[in-house]
């Protein structure tokens, strides 16, 4: 037996397969590169997402404008209550007077024949008829209530002498009431003089202008010094220019010699 080796007999090598596996592997080994033409896409996602986002908002808007005008205080005032902001008190809530007047009753119940309303209004009709009673008031003002203006008219008889604008010691108690209920109310409150259709010549008055403008600044003055606010108050003297009663009689004369109380909520 001979000691020399046997030699290992070796498959043939494919050299092109052996080429191509080395090509791979140095491909593998070498990062990727995007070519020069290539771009990343990743802008298009922001873009999209932009355009996305300016159609919601452009569509919240057009919704908004088409809510109804009834819809829209209901809208506002669920915002201020989320917000924490209290809702403005509307000038039918307000009470006009200073202590509590009772809440008016379910049932309805006929209005005194000085009342004039709109069937709006009946819940805060029956809360200033009330008030007027507790301040012994309701045999002597006329009352007409409107949603946003209270009228209350007084016979001049009641707070001036014959031809004077000098409110009479009747007269003051009666502006003293009135200051009371009125300071818990908002708005404005119109001051109107009112006369009759009989002229008046005299050194002081030389017109019925003259007469009602004095008389409504005179009661403007008493509610100042009742504890009124002037800036709230005006006075304005309307002659014989604004009639209630057309009639030529004494009766007619007399209802047309007025002094009107305007509460307006203008806001």
């Amino acid at each position: 037996m001979s000691d020399r080796p046997i030699p290992i007999r070796r498959a043939p090598e494919n050299r092109k397969g052996g080429e191509a596996v080395r090509r791979m592997m140095a491909m593998a080994d070498v990062p990727h590169e995007a070519g020069a033409g290539e771009e990343s896409e990743d802008w298009v996602v922001s873009y999209m997402d932009m355009v996305t986002l300016l159609m919601i908002v452009f569509l919240t808007l057009v919704g908004m404008l088409w809510i109804d005008k009834k819809t829209r205080p209901t809208v506002v005032n669920v915002l201020q209550i989320e917000t924490g902001q209290m809702p403005r008190r509307d000038f039918a809530d307000a009470a006009p007077a200073i202590s509590a007047v009772p809440q008016p009753a379910q049932a309805v119940r006929p209005l005194p024949e000085n009342v004039s309303i709109t069937p709006q209004t009946r819940g805060l009709v029956d809360r200033w008829v009330a008030a007027l009673q507790q301040n012994n008031l309701d045999g002597q003002v006329i009352l007409q209530v409107e949603e946003r203006r209270v009228s209350l008219q007084i016979r001049d008889r009641l707070l001036f002498p014959s031809g004077q604008i000098d409110i009479q010691p009747g007269g003051d108690q009666m502006i003293r009431r009135l200051a009371a209920m009125l300071r818990t109310l908002p708005g404005t409150i119109s001051v109107e003089g009112h006369t009759d259709d009989v002229p008046i010549h005299s050194d002081r008055f030389p017109s019925n202008w003259e007469l009602s403008a004095g008389r409504a600044a005179s009661v403007v003055r008493a509610l100042v010094e009742n504890g009124l606010p002037a800036q709230r108050l005006r006075a304005v003297g309307y002659a014989d220019s604004r009639p209630i009663a057309r009639g030529a009689d004494a009766d007619s004369r007399v209802q047309n010699r007025r002094v009107t109380l305007v509460v307006e909520d203008t806001r």
